[in-house]
Parts: structure tokens; C-alpha cells; sequence
């Protein structure tokens, strides 16, 4: 695993996007999660892929941990919508699944990381990037680092993203 951390007073913010879910061909983006919930975000190259959707069942079994945080677990997958018919059903409704067809979106956070593994990135729900997971293929989600992670993220003060007590004069 590649990790790419980033400070909790960074500016670097998840890309703006719009794309269609599964939700009934809803068009979602960054700004329907901002100010909402802290993010984990999958990028995967296709649904078909034995690993990646690993990767999504191991999001799925920790939704209690994610649910109990206020954690909206995003995918985005490299396909157009019409090759993720039924993938909702497996996801439930604690997941959002998005199709991004071109790649662009995809692009977009990959910036620094490498272009045809599985990538989770962390972001706080003002949408700044915390960290971001590069995975081989096959390898597993370090739980324990994105739990430490999404752990410290949830101490952060809800109004402004700073650690409880810090002072911002």
C-alpha cells in the first residue's frame, strides 16, 4: 500500500464533480456531501473485478463503524452507469455508488497516486483530503489506519475542521 497523508490544516480539497448513481440515475457530486458527513471515497477501475469488489464488501461489513462516525462511504467506478445495473443491491443504503464513464473524475484524485489501482481517500466534511490509500491489486484496506484516521477526524471541532480547543486568532 502507497499512503499519501495529508495535515489536518491543509488546503488540498477533494475535486468538484458531478456523476450519475445508481440511485435511480441521480446526478450526485462533491457539494451533496459537503457540510453532511466525512467521506471514504473507493475509486476502482471496473465492477467486474473480483478484488475490487472485495474492496466494497470489506466497506460494506464495517457500516455499523462508518454509521456510528456519520461516515458516507462513496465509490466511483471507471464504467458507464448502464454496466453497474444492480450493484445497489449489494452495496445497501449506507453506500453510494457512482459511475464515471470518461475517467475525468477519477483523474482528478489521482493526482500523486499511481493510475490503475484501487484508491481510497479520507476527507472531512468541509471536503479537505486527509488521506489517501493506494492499493495493489488484491491488497486489503488497512482498517486500522483509516479507523485512526476517521477517529481523528471525528475529534475535529464540527464548525470549523480544527481540533476541539484550538484557537483560530
Amino acid at each position: 500500500m502507497k499512503k499519501m497523508s495529508v495535515s489536518f490544516d491543509s488546503s488540498i480539497p477533494i475535486p468538484d464533480f458531478t456523476l450519475p448513481s445508481t440511485e435511480g440515475g441521480r446526478i450526485l457530486g462533491s457539494r451533496d456531501f459537503r457540510q453532511h458527513s466525512n467521506l471514504v471515497i473507493l475509486l476502482m477501475h471496473s465492477w467486474s473485478c473480483d478484488s475490487c469488489r472485495r474492496l466494497v464488501a470489506s466497506l460494506h461489513d464495517r457500516r455499523e463503524f462508518f454509521s456510528w462516525l456519520d461516515i458516507r462511504v462513496v465509490v466511483i467506478v471507471e464504467e458507464p452507469l448502464i454496466k453497474l445495473a444492480g450493484a445497489e443491491a449489494v452495496l445497501g443504503p449506507e453506500m453510494t455508488l457512482l459511475a464515471d464513464e470518461d475517467g475525468k473524475v477519477t483523474a482528478s484524485f489521482r493526482e500523486g497516486a499511481g493510475n490503475d489501482h484501487p484508491l481510497v481517500v479520507i476527507a472531512d466534511r468541509f471536503g479537505a483530503i486527509f488521506e489517501k490509500m493506494e492499493l495493489d491489486e488484491g491488497e486489503e484496506i488497512d482498517f486500522g489506519e483509516m479507523e485512526s484516521t476517521l477517529l481523528f477526524i471525528a475529534t475535529l471541532c464540527p464548525e470549523c475542521g480544527r481540533p476541539d480547543g484550538e484557537s483560530t486568532y
